[in-house]
C-alpha cells in the first residue's frame, strides 16, 4: 500500500501549478468541495485518491479564490491585465452600480459553491460567466432603497423612514416587538426580503401584504410571546426576573438542575424551543405541561451534564472528580482518550446525546453506542495500529 500523506477534507484544492512531484507525498484525500486543475495538470487528479468532490473544473488560469463573502463593487475589475477566474465558496454579492460590460470585460469565469445574489438586469451576464454553481442565484429589483444585510427594524427606525418607501433587504428583517400596525402600512409600501423574516404574530398580516414575490419563508412569533435570541439559562434567578411567562427561544435553553419544580411551575406558562431544550429528568413533568413535546426536542438528562461545543478530550480523571452519572451532550468534536475503559463509559454515562462528532477506540465504541439517545451526528473508530505516514485532519486552501 502506498505510504504517505493522508488528508481528510479540503475546501478548495488548486492543482493548476501542480507537478507529479508535488502529489507524489499525497496517498489519500477524503472529500474537496471544489477542485481546480488546468488542461496539463488533468492528469494528475487520480493520482490523489479523492473521496467525494463537489466541483472540478478545468481553468486556463489559477483562480482567484475566495472562501465566505465576496461583494462585487463597481470598479472591482479595473486595473486587470486579465479577466479574472473565480472559485467562491460562501456568497457572491453583485452591487448595484456594477455593469454588464465589467462583467463582460472583467470576469472570464466564476465558480460558486453556495449563493449569488444579483441585480435583476445582471441576471443573463452573470449566468454567461457561471462555470459551476452549486447552490442558487437570486435577483433584486434596483428599485427601493437597497439595504446590505439584515435589517432590525424597530418603532424608531421604522418612524425615520419616508412614507411609503420601497425596501430591498439583502439579509433577513427582524420587527423584534409589536409595531404599530397603522405606522407600519404608511412608512412601507413594498420590502423584498433575500433571506428570512421574522415578525409578531400582531403585525404579519400587514407585512405579508407588503412583500414582493420572491422574499424569503415568514416565521411567525405567537401573540404574546417574547423573543430570547441568544442561549438561556432558566435557574431560579432569570425565574423570578421573568417579566413575561411566555417564552420563544431561537436558541439552546437549559434548565439549572438546581431549579425548584414548583417555581418552574409558577413562573413559565409557555416555552416554545426552536433549538434544543435541556431539562433536568426530574423537572420533566413540569416542563411536558409548559411545551410541546411532538414541535419542541427536549432532552431530559440524568446526572451532571457535560456539553461539548468546541473540540474536547474525554480523559478518564474527569471521571474520578464526577458524583453519580453524567449525561454527555456533543455538539462539537469529542476525542476519547485510550486510556478510558470502556466499562467505565458505560458505569458512569447515563446517556450519549451526539449531534456531531466522537472520535473512540473500537472498544469504546460498543460502550457509547449502548448509551445513545439523540443520534444525529457520527461515531468514528480505528482499529490501534501503526500509523502509515502523516496524517491531517482538514484544510480549507491546499495548494499543490
Amino acid at each position: 500500500m502506498k505510504k504517505g500523506t493522508v488528508i481528510g477534507n479540503v475546501n478548495v484544492l488548486d492543482l493548476t501549478k501542480a507537478t507529479a512531484e508535488s502529489v507524489a507525498p499525497i496517498k489519500e484525500i477524503g472529500n474537496a468541495n471544489m477542485v481546480f486543475y488546468s488542461r496539463e495538470t488533468a492528469g494528475l487528479l487520480h493520482r490523489l485518491n479523492l473521496g467525494n468532490v463537489n466541483v472540478s473544473f478545468e481553468t486556463p488560469a489559477p483562480p482567484k479564490v475566495v472562501i465566505g463573502h465576496l461583494t462585487i463593487t463597481p470598479g472591482y475589475f479595473a486595473g486587470l491585465a486579465e479577466p479574472l477566474v473565480l472559485a467562491v465558496v460562501g456568497e457572491v454579492l453583485v452591487e448595484p452600480g456594477v455593469t454588464a460590460e465589467e462583467i463582460d470585460k472583467g470576469l472570464r469565469a466564476i465558480a460558486v459553491v453556495g449563493k449569488v445574489i444579483c441585480p435583476e438586469p445582471l441576471l443573463g451576464a452573470i449566468q454567461a460567466k457561471t462555470a459551476h454553481l452549486v447552490g442558487q442565484t437570486e435577483t433584486y429589483s434596483t428599485a427601493g432603497r437597497l439595504v446590505k444585510g439584515s435589517l432590525l427594524l424597530d418603532e424608531g427606525a421604522l418612524a425615520a423612514l419616508d412614507d411609503a418607501s420601497e425596501l430591498v433587504v439583502l439579509g433577513s428583517l427582524r420587527l423584534p416587538r409589536v409595531l404599530p400596525n397603522d405606522l407600519l402600512a404608511a412608512k412601507i409600501a413594498k420590502v423584498q426580503v433575500l433571506g428570512s423574516v421574522r415578525c409578531p404574530e400582531e403585525n404579519a398580516a400587514v407585512l405579508r401584504a407588503r412583500l414582493a414575490d420572491g422574499s424569503g419563508r415568514v416565521k411567525v412569533v405567537p401573540a404574546g410571546f417574547v423573543v430570547v435570541d441568544k442561549p438561556l439559562l432558566l435557574d431560579s434567578v432569570m425565574l423570578e426576573a421573568l417579566s413575561v411567562p411566555r417564552l420563544y427561544c431561537l436558541e439552546r435553553v437549559q434548565v439549572d438542575p438546581e431549579v425548584d419544580a414548583a417555581l418552574l411551575d409558577a413562573r413559565l406558562e409557555t416555552l416554545v424551543g426552536r433549538q434544543l431544550v435541556l431539562c433536568p429528568v426530574a423537572l420533566k413533568g413540569v416542563l411536558a405541561r409548559k411545551c410541546d413535546l411532538l414541535q419542541t426536542q427536549v432532552i431530559f438528562y440524568e446526572g451532571t451534564l457535560w456539553v461539548v461545543d468546541g473540540e474536547e478530550r474525554l480523559a478518564a480523571s474527569r471521571f474520578a472528580y464526577l458524583e453519580g452519572k453524567a449525561t454527555l451532550l456533543v455538539e462539537g468534536e469529542l476525542t476519547v482518550d485510550a486510556e478510558v475503559e470502556p466499562a467505565l463509559l458505560a458505569e458512569r454515562l447515563a446517556k450519549v446525546h451526539n449531534q456531531g462528532m466522537i472520535y473512540c477506540t473500537p472498544e469504546q465504541e460498543g460502550a457509547i453506542q449502548a448509551r445513545l439517545g439523540l443520534n444525529d451526528g457520527c461515531v468514528s473508530s480505528q482499529p490501534e495500529q501503526e500509523a502509515e505516514g502523516t496524517h491531517i485532519g482538514n484544510i480549507n486552501h491546499l495548494v499543490l
